[in-house]
């Protein structure tokens, strides 16, 4: 069952409680900062701590700057510096993951191969993406990157032993063979 905002306030106690502005909207007050902030599960926002909030309560260099949203956002430029909103919905990972599953007939997903697409995906981030404080190759080279980590999770499916043992070349060709490739025939008139 999904816990509501009314649930969550059964728990908000001790240093920190929800208040409203003068323009009604509600806000947590916190007395906690720094790493004890970071250290409680209900006050640790991760990176959705603003860039006012990581400064008042003293976050600054705890958190990282790295931005990705799941929708395509145009880049955000502050003074003279320039941050690549990166596109980071699950299309990185799930495709290769679901494609390395099934060109290799795994019998199961395991954690290793969840974690091998992870780690080929962030290989696979140019260098100046990451220059750029962006956490994911362009959207544009999503096709490719699929294929990469699907040829990683093929790769460890064979290790954990959900997969029958193949080459990485077999596991390549077997990947390939399994893209789809959208070839569209004209349409004519049935008339």
């Amino acid at each position: 069952m999904a816990r509501s905002p009314t649930w969550c306030r059964e728990d908000v106690t001790g240093e920190y409680q929800i208040k409203r502005d003068a323009a009604g909207e509600e806000y947590l007050e916190v007395a906690g900062r720094g790493v004890a902030l970071l250290h409680d599960p209900l006050l640790n926002k991760g990176t959705a701590f603003t860039a006012e909030e990581r400064e008042v309560f003293g976050l600054s260099g705890f958190l990282p700057v790295h931005v990705a949203t799941g929708s395509p956002f145009p880049d955000v430029v502050l003074g003279e510096k320039r941050f690549v909103v990166g596109q980071g919905n699950n299309a990185f990972i799930f495709h290769g993951v679901g494609l390395g599953t099934l060109a290799m007939g795994a019998s199961g997903v395991t954690d290793g191969m969840f974690t091998a697409a992870a780690n080929r995906l962030f290989e696979l981030i140019p260098r100046d993406r990451l220059q750029q404080r962006c956490v994911y190759p362009p959207y544009a080279t999503l096709r490719e990157i699929s294929k990469e980590v699907a040829i990683a999770v093929g790769e460890a499916a064979v290790r954990d032993g959900v997969a029958h043992r193949r080459s990485r070349a077999e596991i390549a060709a077997a990947v390939e063979a399994k893209m789809w490739i959208p070839r569209y025939l004209p349409y004519r008139p049935a008339w």
